[in-house]
């Protein structure tokens, strides 16, 4: 018994031995422990084993602080195989790498430090902020994803991808610059719309967004992943309502038409945070009505994205026409989306207004009865304005030769000239002029008979602040 114990102790130990000498190596190094934020940094996986692959490797476990470029092909020999994968942090600080597994042989923590971009030609640093409009969004409700780049540098290029993603649309907007309370620091944001289409938790992993100088790619920004949750929309929401927000514009249009002839009506239908394909068919809201036909419209649809979000309107040119004299009027437009914030239907109307039509042979006649009345009063209207003006002419005149008057029988002439352009063409005698007026004319009759004691300045002064009585609102 003792002896076939020690053969089976001797066998064991071979065993071992064995499994030992066979047993598979996996090693993870990474090549740095620090690196600038928009830069990467090599991992390093190996093993003296050349099966299984080291695609094998599950590297899910680096994607929440890494982008891992897995591009680079395997590199297999005799004494085992090598993969070298390219890490580009998500955020800056101290960041782990995640442990891997390969033929059951688990790898080591690791630490990496993240600094902050600096831009590779005034060596200034990049301050990176992002940011995400909703965490909780409905079925095919706008979410906004921002990457802002905080620069003193005024032409900061920035450029990304929109690639399909199975979840949803993608659509990015152009880099908007903006000033910030910082004196010389702009704010350069670039970014995404996104539209859910499918309900449920979702994980995004954004593209890349490349920061440029001198045409050249320096650094590497990546998204940090977000973590969405999509839900439904209410029963009674239709599967084709809108989900965003409507407005509409009609461009004023004349109220005074002629019948019998074609005239446009141009409305402008705004929705923001819906995509072009998503905006209501606002003819199928026009109709015809027994004043007033409508024929077929022409439009024209845009799309636009910036920071705040993308937007679509179409352009709608309405013919109308009518064949009756009157007030016609079309009928009211009522359009039903659903608004995200308020997770409520809202309706939009518009109420046209009344358009009056008539007939050109009505205009013509009307135009004819209306124009003898018309033109006789222009022409009295004219010659009262034409009185009065040369009323106010000689008015002045007689005020000039009050001024210029050296004696009393110049001053008598002026005073008599000023009478007639208050009096009109009547003959009115110095005395009746001095009963309308209120002044003496005495002090006037005594020089001009001579007589001693009378100021020729104080007359003066004493006539000339008279006023036209009858045409002050035009002096």
């Amino acid at each position: 018994m003792v002896r076939r114990g020690k053969y089976l102790l001797w066998l064991s130990l071979l065993i071992g031995l064995s499994a030992n000498s066979t047993a598979a190596t996996f090693n993870v190094l990474l090549v740095k422990s620090q690196v600038e934020l928009g830069k990467y940094v090599y991992l390093m996986l190996s093993s003296d084993q050349t099966s299984p692959s080291l695609h094998s490797v599950d590297l899910r476990s680096l994607q929440g602080n890494f982008f891992v470029d897995s591009t680079a092909d395997i590199v297999t020999r005799q004494q085992g195989q090598h993969w070298k994968l390219r890490l580009y942090p998500r955020q800056t600080g101290h960041l782990r790498v995640a442990p891997l597994t390969f033929a059951g042989i688990r790898s080591h923590y690791q630490s990496l430090d993240v600094d902050p971009a600096i831009d590779s030609v005034t060596g200034q640093q990049l301050t990176i902020e992002t940011s995400i409009s909703e965490r909780t969004a409905w079925l095919r409700q706008q979410v906004l994803l921002k990457l802002s780049v905080l620069s003193r540098d005024q032409h900061v290029v920035l450029e990304t991808s929109s690639p399909p993603l199975p979840t949803g649309e993608l659509h990015r907007f152009e880099t908007v610059t903006q000033a910030t309370k910082t004196v010389d620091l702009r704010r350069h944001t670039i970014g995404w719309a996104y539209f859910p289409t499918r309900i449920g938790k979702q994980t995004l992993q954004l593209p890349p967004i490349y920061y440029k100088r001198d045409g050249v790619i320096t650094h590497r920004f990546y998204f940090p992943i977000q973590h969405l949750q999509v839900m439904p929309l209410p029963l009674y929401v239709p599967a084709n309502f809108v989900v965003g927000r409507l407005s509409l514009q009609v461009m004023p249009y004349t109220h005074f038409l002629l019948n019998h002839r074609l005239h446009t009506i141009n409305i402008r239908l705004h929705a923001a945070g819906v995509l072009q394909q998503g905006l209501p068919q606002l003819e199928n809201y026009l109709h015809s009505t027994s004043a007033l036909h409508l024929y077929p419209v022409s439009t024209n649809l845009q799309q636009t994205s910036t920071n705040t979000g993308l937007n679509s309107q179409v352009d709608i040119q309405l013919p109308i026409r009518s064949d009756s004299n009157g007030l016609s009027r079309l009928d009211d437009i009522e359009l039903q989306y659903f608004e995200p914030g308020s997770g409520k239907l809202q309706t939009l109307r518009y109420h046209w207004s009344p358009i009056f039509f008539i007939s050109p042979w009505l205009l013509v006649l009307g135009g004819l009865l209306i124009l003898p009345p018309l033109v006789y009063g222009i022409m009295k209207l004219l010659f009262i304005i034409n009185g009065y003006w040369r009323r106010y002419r000689d008015w002045h005149l007689a005020r000039q030769q009050l001024l210029a008057a050296t004696t009393p029988q110049e001053v008598r002439v002026a005073v008599l000239q000023m009478c007639r352009a208050e009096f009109g063409i009547g003959n009115k005698t110095l005395k009746q002029y001095s009963v309308y007026t209120g002044i003496d004319c005495e002090p006037l009759n005594r020089a001009l008979y001579g007589r001693s004691g009378i100021d020729i300045q104080f007359l003066k002064q004493v006539y000339l602040q008279l006023r036209l009585k009858k045409l002050k609102f035009i002096i």
